[in-house]
């Protein structure tokens, strides 16, 4: 999870960057005069500039929201990782026990044989 929330947050700062040289590339163009009045490029320009801020604090509300999302979905993520960790860890030492267990039991199940074999061979002798 974390490679996806490094992507959206790479995301949101190329979002940013490319704004940001769009504007400044904008900003720093020379205006042609070919007779039209300065106040209006003007006017066009600021009403070019809320549109575009506008639709660049939706761009950021929203991978902002995305941000949020996969937070908390890491952070659900890592408690059921740790969770599935400490489970694993008691099924770990019950296993464990299981197989001790199981060598305990096998080793008196072939003393037992033997010893029943030995009575066996006692009286048939």
């Amino acid at each position: 999870m974390k490679d996806s929330l490094i992507s959206a947050i790479a995301s949101v700062l190329g979002m940013f960057i490319t704004g940001g040289f769009g504007y400044l590339t904008s900003k720093n163009k020379p205006t042609s005069n070919t007779g039209i009045d300065t106040s209006t490029n003007r006017h066009s320009l600021s009403d070019d500039e809320r549109q575009f801020r506008i639709e660049l604090k939706d761009m950021m509300l929203t991978y902002q929201n995305q941000v949020k999302e996969l937070t908390l979905e890491v952070a659900r993520l890592t408690k059921a990782n740790l969770q599935l960790e400490v489970q694993v860890r008691q099924l770990t030492a019950r296993n464990e026990s299981l197989e001790t267990q199981v060598h305990e039991l096998t080793t008196a199940n072939r003393e037992l044989k033997e010893e029943v074999q030995r009575r066996r061979n006692s009286i048939t002798e």
